[in-house]
């Protein structure tokens, strides 16, 4: 036990004494405001454009919009889509890291509106799906995506992953349509936090894909969130 406490003590010492003194591998060329400076690093090592694609509306709708919660074996379907507050996302970290020639852009949206006529299909093995309905709006204090890209070749949003944080859970309100969804909606909030994270596992990369077409550098991604 006592070794296991040194080797811990010890890595913990060293990640202080490194951010005490700042490495000096790490660059940050650009204030985060300046979407323009932030832009030009982006377009120097990879295919984006500096021509703007169309700028994000306060408010703008998707037909349709799907996402998968493998925890909870259930599929969901967002009709008529109703997003707000996308426009209003900034930039929360932009560096790049020398050494091992990776560029990681941060994105804050706050207050992000969403507001749906979903259609919930509960999978069971072997036996038939339940289908429910319910509407809902859901406020989102906070939601955090994140991408690495990399500096030594051409980088492409289209084909990297990015990470989607809801440090905040949302304030939402449900309008079940049914009886059967009624019945069948939990008032348990404790898995919450799981849903949440599989939500915007899927809506993440649209998300940062489509703000950064509009606000940063024109990455010519196809405009459909689906």
């Amino acid at each position: 036990m006592l070794k296991i406490y040194s080797i811990l003590l010890f890595v913990g010492s060293a990640v202080c004494w490194a951010g005490a003194s700042g490495p000096s591998h790490i660059d940050r060329p650009c204030d985060l405001d300046d979407h323009r400076c932030i832009g030009s690093v982006l377009a120097s090592f990879s295919n984006c454009k500096q021509t703007l694609a169309d700028r994000i509306q306060p408010e703008y709708r998707i037909k349709k919009f799907r996402f998968e919660t493998p925890y909870f074996n259930t599929s969901y379907i967002d009709n008529d889509l109703i997003v707000r507050n996308h426009d209003t996302c900034s930039v929360a970290a932009f560096f790049i890291n020398k050494k091992s020639k990776t560029a990681v852009l941060g994105i804050d949206c706050r207050d992000l509106y969403l507001e749906t006529e979903r259609t919930v299909i509960q999978h069971r093995s072997l036996q038939e799906d339940n289908v429910y309905h319910y509407h809902v709006k859901a406020t989102y204090p906070l939601i955090r995506m994140t991408m690495n890209l990399p500096t030594s070749r051409s980088a492409h949003v289209c084909d990297l992953p990015v990470y989607t944080e809801v440090p905040v859970m949302p304030r939402f309100h449900v309008d079940p349509k049914d009886r059967p969804t009624a019945k069948a909606l939990s008032t348990d909030d404790s898995l919450q936090l799981i849903f949440e994270r599989e939500n915007f596992f899927y809506r993440g990369y649209p998300f940062i894909r489509m703000f950064l077409d509009a606000h940063i550098c024109n990455f010519g991604c196809p405009r459909e969130i689906l």
